[in-house]
């Protein structure tokens, strides 16, 4: 299950009338967005991954969210087994797990994954595609950390 936000294409007004979305979707998420120092946004989603089926244990596909050069984040709302597997080019494939508050940003261009999932029911996430003000070197690595103990989606 998804659900955008937000998109290049269309912002927030695709949603216009719908105050939740539009509105207070997009104020919820202010302290992450704020956080990123960005200078365009691509595309906001809400993703749900639902547990998976004992009797068929794989991997989501590996895929880039947007095909040019940018910086996604993954922003975990609760705990879950299942990983997001990444890799970049040839190089081995590396793995972060899923943990309530955590940030995780990377090169939009790196290729990732969701490994299978047997706890809890669901795994919601949100994922943010965006181009940043200023570049660092810190845009070539994996950086990963946890947010304030108040949960900025509550």
């Amino acid at each position: 299950m998804e659900h955008t936000f937000h998109s290049e294409l269309v912002g927030t007004q695709r949603y216009a009338g719908t105050p939740m979305i539009a509105g207070q979707g997009m104020q919820v998420m202010q302290p992450l967005l704020n956080s990123f120092q960005y200078s365009a946004l691509i595309r906001i989603r809400a993703i749900c991954n639902w547990k998976t089926d004992p009797n068929v244990m794989t991997q989501r596909a590996w895929h880039v969210d947007v095909p040019f050069d940018c910086t996604t984040a993954i922003y975990y709302l609760h705990d879950s087994d299942a990983l997001t597997l990444f890799k970049d080019g040839d190089n081995e494939p590396f793995e972060c797990e899923t943990k309530a508050n955590r940030l995780v940003e990377f090169p939009s261009q790196y290729q990732h994954a969701v490994s299978p999932m047997t706890k809890p029911n669901r795994r919601v996430l949100i994922n943010f595609n965006f181009i940043r003000a200023v570049q660092t070197s810190e845009d070539m690595t994996i950086i990963s950390h946890g947010m304030c103990d108040q949960h900025p989606m509550s």
